[in-house]
């Protein structure tokens, strides 16, 4: 309400986490006592009222997660006090204010989650106030400038953006920093050698999802802080796990979609508090690892997509956490072990794409946290069990180009959770069974390519996720 405007000695306006509507208020405006503005988490819309930019003692606007547009009124670089902006997750158009650079109280800006676009602004670069920048999720272009400021950022996020060319030696540089994601960009060229040199507090590092080639140079780990390190998705050709050791308190490892090749290091043994590791879409060879005995706390396994041979090693089963275990498109064989059935924790099981042979388990039946189960593409024989009707929370099953005979078990009319099933290129017998309707969630499923006969159950209408 504009009685709002006649509270001369308000100091502080915190309206977040409502249901609020409408329009920001210009005659705030007029309170010019007023420091913090609060009014995020509602359903604002609209602009940024450019009296606002009158607020001479203003040093918080916070309006995070409404429905504002337009571009932020450039007056608002006058509020010279000004030492947290955070406009994130809005509508909000055009360029970043090179302005924001010269607040020279300015400790937080975060614009995540926007629509800017073009370059950032190299006065971003040269700020020696800010704390936490975090530009993610817009449509940010160009390159990085070089980091002439920011000594005392602690966080910075350009992540998910269009950004290209190299990264800036003298990112390395900010000795501050805790927190570092430019995922899902563009960028390329090396990580340079001595990038991580001083970069000693650093306990996240994110570069997932670039073009960046070369070698993954050992300084970027020598930090004892880290604690999750993502490279996914780039073009690295090698990696020395030397300086692994030290990291005691990694717990998320992501080298996955690389090119790097040879064994996997008996070095990643030392992670002592890793949790998820993956290897996976790379040249990998040898063996799956038996070193596993320090990771009690893993609860994810995925090196799917190599080239590792041999079976599956019974050290595994030290792992006790294991939620996801993924060997698929390997060159694995031998029988599939029985100690399997053992990970009552397991929710994700792949073992696709290898070579085992002989009968499924029914051991397999015991894993009651289950969720996928793929086995596809190998050469398994028999018949499927029936234990796996007794998988309740399990919603994808495939068995798909084995040579599984027999018939469907008529049991899996309980499998109540399951959205996907393929049974095809096998040479399964007998009927569909008309139990099989009752698969409400049901979505996708596929018997082609087997000897089924008799007529398609007409319960499998009933299945309303196919409809």
């Amino acid at each position: 309400p504009w009685q709002i405007s006649q509270l001369s000695s308000l100091r502080s306006i915190d309206l977040s986490s409502n249901r609020f509507s409408g329009d920001l208020p210009s005659s705030i405006s007029s309170c010019q006592n007023l420091s913090s503005v609060n009014f995020s988490f509602n359903q604002f819309q609209g602009t940024i009222p450019p009296e606002w930019a009158l607020l001479s003692n203003l040093s918080t606007l916070d309006l995070d997660s409404n429905t504002l547009y337009g571009s932020v009124p450039s007056a608002i670089a006058n509020c010279s006090k000004l030492s947290v902006l955070n406009l994130q997750h809005n509508s909000f158009t055009g360029s970043i204010l090179a302005s924001l650079g010269s607040l020279a109280r300015l400790t937080t800006l975060s614009l995540a989650g926007n629509r800017f676009s073009g370059p950032i602004p190299s006065s971003l670069f040269n700020s020696t106030s800010l704390l936490l920048l975090n530009l993610s999720s817009n449509d940010l272009t160009g390159s990085l400038s070089p980091f002439f400021g920011l000594s005392g950022l602690q966080q910075l996020d350009f992540g998910n953006n269009d950004l290209s060319g190299a990264i800036p030696p003298s990112l390395g540089n900010l000795s501050n920093l805790v927190y570092l994601s430019l995922s899902k960009n563009s960028l390329s060229g090396p990580i340079p050698l001595s990038f991580g040199n001083n970069l000693r507090q650093l306990q996240f590092i994110n570069f997932s999802r670039n073009a960046l080639t070369g070698d993954i140079p050992s300084s970027l780990l020598y930090s004892s802080n880290l604690q999750v390190v993502d490279l996914e998705s780039n073009k690295f050709s090698s990696f020395s796990p030397s300086a692994l050791g030290s990291l005691t308190q990694l717990r998320v490892l992501s080298l996955a979609g690389n090119f790097l090749s040879g064994t996997i290091s008996i070095e990643l043994g030392k992670l002592i508090n890793l949790q998820s590791l993956d290897l996976s879409r790379n040249n990998l060879s040898g063996n799956v690892p038996t070193f596993v005995l320090s990771w009690k706390g893993l609860t994810s396994l995925s090196l799917s997509s190599n080239s590792l041979n041999g079976s599956i090693p019974e050290q595994l089963l030290e792992l006790i956490n294991l939620q996801t275990l993924d060997l698929g498109h390997n060159k694995l064989s031998g029988t599939i072990p029985l100690f399997l059935g053992s990970f009552s924790s397991l929710q994700v099981l792949n073992l696709s794409g290898n070579s085992f042979y002989g009968s499924i388990p029914p051991h397999l039946g015991k894993l009651l946290s289950l969720r996928i189960l793929d086995l596809s593409e190998q050469s398994l024989s028999g018949s499927i069990p029936v234990e796996f009707s007794g998988l309740p929370n399990l919603r994808i099953l495939s068995l798909a180009r084995n040579q599984l005979t027999g018939s469907i078990p008529a049991a899996f009319s309980s499998l109540s959770t399951a959205e996907l099933l393929d049974f095809s290129s096998n040479s399964l017998t007998g009927n569909i069974p008309v139990s099989m309707g009752m698969l409400q969630r049901l979505v996708q499923f596929s018997f082609s390519d087997n000897l089924l006969q008799g007529s398609i159950p007409p319960d499998l209408g009933n299945c309303s996720g196919l409809l």
